[in-house]
């Protein structure tokens, strides 16, 4: 990915993540009604819910140094060769062709 790129979250990203909830309403959904509106809230879900594991790989969107979204493999099925790809981007990150790029690089 030329520009932004991916890599794993980190604590760091906190009030990144925090700051795309507040001003992206429609994350409350693509997030699964988590409340993100705190830095606390929001460290607690880059250690859960984006952390990876055997079972998926979870990735920061970075552009100019500031994670601006997230995408996604799970549900891996290495006999099947097949898995889900997620994503979501803050409303600042929309509209340029982020999300397609990062789940290009993600497969």
């Amino acid at each position: 990915m030329t520009g932004p790129r991916l890599r794993p979250w980190t604590a760091s990203d906190a009030a990144a993540l925090r700051d795309a909830f507040l001003t992206t309403p429609d994350l409350v959904t693509q997030l699964g009604g988590a409340d993100l509106s705190s830095i606390e809230a929001a460290e607690a879900h880059i250690s859960g819910p984006l952390a990876s594991d055997d079972a998926h790989r979870i990735w920061a969107i970075v552009d100019g140094g500031v994670a601006i979204g997230s995408v996604g493999v799970s549900a891996i099925d290495r006999r099947h060769d097949t898995a889900w790809l997620h994503y979501w981007l803050a409303g600042s990150g929309r509209g340029r062709g982020l999300a397609t790029r990062a789940l290009a690089g993600a497969a």
